[in-house]
């Protein structure tokens, strides 16, 4: 028994000493979040060997992925505005004719850098 228990903790060692830390996920996840993409690109780059069978890296290559895809624009154009867009009026008729607004723009370019299982999520994400 305490063989069987001995062989099963060393089967786990590579794997658990091969685990990202908390604090290293959460330090990547807070400079996506605070759009230092450099920082994660070293870091990608760096560790995609040591990393590659821990689920961490993937979800920090993900969430990299979506939100640097994600541009987010100010539009100046014709058509009905959103919510929270600025009316543009015509002076004489005080018709709505286009409007200011924000948009966000999807960069599908670097879908490429998303491993393929993942893709059809990457297809489906809104926003960061």
């Amino acid at each position: 028994m305490i063989l069987r228990m001995a062989l099963i903790l060393l089967a786990l060692l590579p794997s658990i000493a091969s685990a990202m830390t908390v604090e290293m996920f959460q330090n990547m996840i807070g400079k996506i979040n605070a759009k230092d993409f450099n920082a994660v690109e070293r870091f990608l780059g760096e560790n995609r060997n040591i990393y590659s069978k821990d689920p961490e890296f993937y979800v920090i290559l993900l969430n990299y992925s979506f939100c640097k895809g994600i541009q987010s624009d100010i539009v100046i154009t014709k058509g009905e505005p959103k919510e929270g867009d600025l009316e543009v009026r015509d002076k004489t008729s005080g018709e709505v004719v286009g409007f200011v607004g924000n948009r966000e723009i999807r960069n599908d370019e670097l879908i490429v850098s998303v491993p393929r299982p993942f893709r059809a999520i990457y297809q489906g994400v809104t926003c960061c």
